[in-house]
């Protein structure tokens, strides 16, 4: 009679990532930089404000030391160059942290494209330079876009991978601590884009607004560029 029973030929390997039934996960080791990795909504928020204060303090660093060896149009120039390097990094870290966050949801890493619902604003002042609500709709996708990726809870083992191993005491706490800020932030800005829309007089009289909102100097902007 023939034995079917599959036998490991290395009985010494590590244990793969996944699921390994009963309950049983076995998760993969978070990497700092990924692509195609995923990432829980803590360590999301608690990665995306640590590289941002990272680069704001290798700027600072970087003008300090510059400026006590270069002259000051040199320094200008480098200083300009070095901020333009680091922005693009710092972008592309957080494409990569924004993919790997979808990943998590079980969503595709082409819905960051999101993100770029502001520019879409210009086709509509040229177009369409009376559709308030459309541009009204048009601001609110990027922030609310972003409460979703910091709110949502990620997926168990989906096509994507494990999710995160159990977050760490300091993850909990600073990623908790930035989670709340960053919520509390968007929010805010939901806000003031809502206010924008429906009673643009209180943020004058209640936020020092200088105008009768964003959208409506936008109104103008374009209607003179038109005329010129």
């Amino acid at each position: 009679m023939q034995n079917n029973t599959v036998v490991d030929d290395d009985p010494y390997r590590a244990p793969r990532a996944g699921h390994q039934g009963g309950g049983h996960i076995i998760y993969e080791d978070v990497r700092v930089f990924s692509f195609s990795q995923r990432i829980n909504r803590l360590r999301y928020a608690c990665y995306s404000f640590t590289a941002w204060l990272v680069l704001a303090l290798a700027s600072l660093l970087f003008y300090v030391l510059a400026s006590a060896v270069l002259p000051e149009q040199a320094l200008n120039i480098a200083f300009i160059v070095f901020i333009a390097v680091a922005g693009i990094l710092g972008v592309v870290y957080f494409i990569a942290l924004t993919i790997r966050r979808l990943h998590d949801l079980g969503r595709s890493g082409w819905l960051i494209v999101l993100f770029l619902s502001p520019f879409a604003a210009i086709p509509i002042m040229l177009t369409m330079p009376t559709a308030s609500l459309l541009l009204f709709l048009v601001q609110l996708v990027s922030p609310l876009f972003s409460l979703y990726l910091m709110v949502a809870e990620g997926e168990s083992v989906n096509r994507y991978g494990t999710p995160n191993p159990p977050n760490s005491m300091l993850v909990s706490f600073f990623g908790g601590i930035c989670w709340v800020i960053t919520v509390l932030t968007l929010l805010l800005q939901v806000v003031v884009v809502g206010l924008e829309y429906v009673a643009p007089e209180m943020l004058d009289k209640y936020l020092g607004h200088s105008s009768q909102g964003d959208i409506q100097q936008f109104e103008r902007l374009f209607d003179e560029l038109r005329k010129q």
